[in-house]
């Protein structure tokens, strides 16, 4: 039987993402690696939102609503210290707007679509199913921060993330959650559900 165009982007996405899984494990890769980390996060969107059906004026609106939201959320972040904790960004994401690197917006919109997407797959009501995303959000966010401070993607002032963080992550992610939902931004992307597969398994392989 022939593969469909999702089955083909899943493997190809799986071969990218063991691919970069090697680099980071092997310390001759290292360095290269490092500086791919925000091209991964544009080639893991692209395959994505390659996929996602229908591109209504909405949805439009609502990515780039939570591009936005989620750029300055980080901004007022680092800027007041009081969200998600005192940390600041490094040089691991690229180019920087007032300090904040503009790629972040990306990954939120990518989270939650990706998460979204997960949770639209169960029988839940609405605000269930952001409940539900917003949890799946703070598990990769787990995962992340270890390796967000290994490899000079942002740094903290306290020894450890603090424990606002993770709260501040969900609160922000329900309630981005929630316009998705209503407005039935959600699909059965497959692709979406492999990438945050992945990011778990790559993120959980460097961190155990």
């Amino acid at each position: 039987m022939k593969p469909t165009a999702p089955a083909i982007a899943i493997i190809v996405t799986t071969i990218i993402y063991a691919v970069g899984l090697a680099g980071f494990l092997l310390p001759e890769w290292l360095p290269l690696f490092e500086k791919l980390t925000p091209a991964n996060l544009i080639f893991a969107s692209i395959m994505v939102f390659a996929f996602h059906r229908p591109y209504s004026g909405g949805f439009l609106a609502f990515t780039a609503a939570v591009f936005v939201a989620g750029w300055s959320i980080e901004w007022l972040g680092v800027n007041t210290k009081v969200i998600f904790g005192a940390y600041s960004y490094d040089d691991g994401l690229g180019f920087k707007l007032f300090d904040i690197p503009l790629i972040i917006g990306l990954n939120w919109v990518l989270l939650i679509y990706c998460t979204g997407t997960i949770a639209s797959y169960t029988p839940l009501p609405n605000w269930a199913k952001a409940i539900l995303g917003a949890m799946l959000m703070v598990v990769i966010d787990l995962l992340i921060e270890p390796f967000a401070i290994a490899h000079g993607l942002w740094s903290w002032e306290t020894p450890t993330v603090p424990l606002r963080n993770y709260v501040a992550w969900f609160v922000v992610s329900f309630i981005m959650l929630l316009p998705f939902f209503h407005y039935n931004f959600s699909n059965r992307n497959s692709v979406a559900v492999a990438v945050y597969v992945l990011q778990v398994v790559f993120f959980g392989v460097l961190l155990f």
